[in-house]
């Protein structure tokens, strides 16, 4: 029977003492995540804990506050020049920057959000509450403000205020944040196939049918899988810009009603392009019912949804070709680590399997918010509000599945990952050489042979059992063949080099190296792009 000590040695050197291990508690955040009631919160929460400045409570109320606020400040701007059928009754009159300033300051701390909800409890309205407390804040604040604080939230409708809220939130958690993640992890998967791919291109058997098909490389098929998440970016974006999310301004049911009938003779609708587009920097939708139609919104998930499906089939495929019976690829052993509670001949690839069920979750929610989002009833109702609300929950998987398939997929590329396994590879190629036989049929046929040419490599490839022949059967099938069609001895070398399967590979490795460069330069680029967007909602002093 082991002892302790022994038992403790086979976790590694860096296992600590009996006395440290039993000297371990929770400190108050340790134990928050071990009761939190869903695991993003508790034991993935290093992987989501960027969000709580992007689609909490908190930040939604943060910005909701700053959409009131520059509304208040679009409506000083568009009045402040305003000399028609009613310039002698402003609501709001012409604003100094220090103003400005202190409108966009004054509501910015957890306090003020955590009072506006508690107003709620009067309200029945978290909206009106939070332009309830603006307004309270304006006049215990400055004078000047308190004469103007009809103007937060004049003629419009809650959702005036909390469609570009939630635009303004899915552009950071979209653009700032998930963007971002996903760039990384591509550069990750560029930088794994140059570190298996050092000594040249790793030759691999491609399969189609999960049948041995034709040879390929780990590039190219890594790189096949990226391809498709390039092009969704590539229709997220316009004239090198992620296209942002919607924001509306239109009143109770989109026709700017109320503030027509205040002041017929402005331009509502520059007013709100300037507000929304240039204020805001979301996509103006000028046709909405009470909220946006969420088309734009719809795309955009449809896509990321998309996205998804090919990391999907990226770790899927990976995890089939380290698996037995194959193993092309093997899990490299860290001192310590458990592959199986009862089976020790075992090293499963844990992380990748909850990645795949991960990266599932987040695409049906997804799709089920791009399906949902644009369905209200006539106008609109309540449902957009709890559906954009918890956005952050619905993408946390997709983060945390990112992580785990970097860590245990990739990870160091030394120490700790996946790394190829090359006598196995060889072994499944000399197993299945028949795979060179659609190159050797496609030569024999350029040279005009009298016979079947599919025939005459069929017969050599699967025996009259069905079993297929192996590499000493196929070689002497294929010299039979060459022989019984007399091919001159330049033929027979090149067939004999097809046979190899690393003169077999087609353009793989031109195209892999190819859209390699292409996806390093436009990653980039799309980067870039994701610096117009805010990674938080929230000012730095306060989070």
């Amino acid at each position: 029977m082991p002892t302790v000590a022994q038992l403790v040695a086979g976790y590694g050197p860096d296992f600590p003492s009996l006395a440290e291990l039993f000297a371990l508690e929770p400190n108050d955040q340790e134990l928050l995540a071990l009761m939190a009631p869903i695991p993003e919160l508790g034991r993935y929460f290093k992987s989501v804990v960027s969000l709580r400045n992007v689609t909490s409570d908190y930040a939604v109320g943060v910005t909701r506050f700053r959409v009131i606020a520059e509304a208040l400040l679009a409506l000083s701007d568009t009045l402040s020049i305003y000399n028609g059928l009613h310039a002698d009754k402003k609501v709001v009159h012409s604003l100094s920057k220090k103003d400005h300033e202190l409108l966009l300051r004054l509501a910015r701390s957890p306090g003020d959000v955590f009072r506006a909800q508690k107003m709620e409890k009067f309200t029945e309205h978290d909206t009106a509450a939070a332009i309830g407390y603006t307004k309270i804040k304006m006049g215990v604040t400055s004078k000047r403000l308190e004469k103007v604080m009809e103007g937060a939230g004049f003629g419009l409708t809650s959702e005036d205020t909390m469609g570009p809220v939630f635009g303004l939130v899915a552009n950071c958690l979209v653009f700032g944040n998930f963007i971002p993640r996903l760039l990384n992890f591509m550069e990750r998967c560029l930088d794994y196939v140059d570190f298996c791919e050092q000594d040249g291109p790793l030759v691999l058997p491609g399969e189609t049918h999960q049948q041995a098909a034709e040879p390929t490389t780990f590039g190219k098929r890594v790189l096949t899988n990226l391809f498709p998440i390039w092009q969704a970016l590539e229709r997220m974006s316009s004239d090198g810009h992620f296209m942002p999310f919607s924001g509306k301004f239109g009143g109770a049911i989109g026709n700017m009603t109320n503030l027509k009938a205040a002041y017929p003779d402005i331009d509502w609708d520059i007013h709100a392009y300037k507000l929304i587009n240039d204020r805001l920097g979301l996509s103006y939708d000028e046709m909405t019912f009470q909220s946006s139609t969420y088309g734009l919104e719809a795309i955009h998930f449809s896509e990321i949804a998309n996205i998804l499906t090919h990391l999907v089939k990226l770790v899927e495929d990976f995890m089939n070709m380290g698996s037995c019976p194959y193993q092309g690829f093997v899990k490299l052993k860290k001192k310590g680590t458990v592959g199986s509670t009862a089976m020790p001949n075992k090293s499963n690839p844990w992380a990748q399997e909850g990645a795949v069920a991960m990266l599932l979750d987040t695409q049906s929610q997804l799709d089920f918010l791009a399906r949902s989002l644009p369905r209200f009833p006539r106008e609109g109702n309540m449902a957009r509000s709890y559906l954009m609300r918890t956005i952050g929950r619905r993408f946390m998987p997709a983060f945390i599945a990112l992580d785990r398939i970097d860590g245990e997929m990739i990870g160091d590329m030394r120490k700790r990952g996946y790394v190829p396994n090359l006598p196995n590879i060889q072994e499944y190629f000399d197993k299945y050489p028949g795979m060179a036989g659609s190159s050797i049929q496609t030569v024999l046929k350029r040279e005009g042979i009298e016979g079947d040419a599919y025939r005459a490599i069929e017969k050599i490839a699967i025996n009259p059992d069905g079993t297929y022949a192996n590499a000493a059967q196929f070689r002497s099938g294929l010299e039979e063949v060459m022989a019984e069609f007399n091919l001159p001895d330049k033929v027979r070398d090149e067939l004999r080099l097809i046979l190899e399967p690393s003169g077999n590979i087609g353009d793989a490795d031109i195209l892999a190296k190819r859209w390699a460069s292409v996806l390093r330069e436009d990653i980039a680029g799309y980067r870039q792009m994701c610096t117009v967007h805010p990674h938080s909602l929230v000012d730095d002093e306060t989070s």
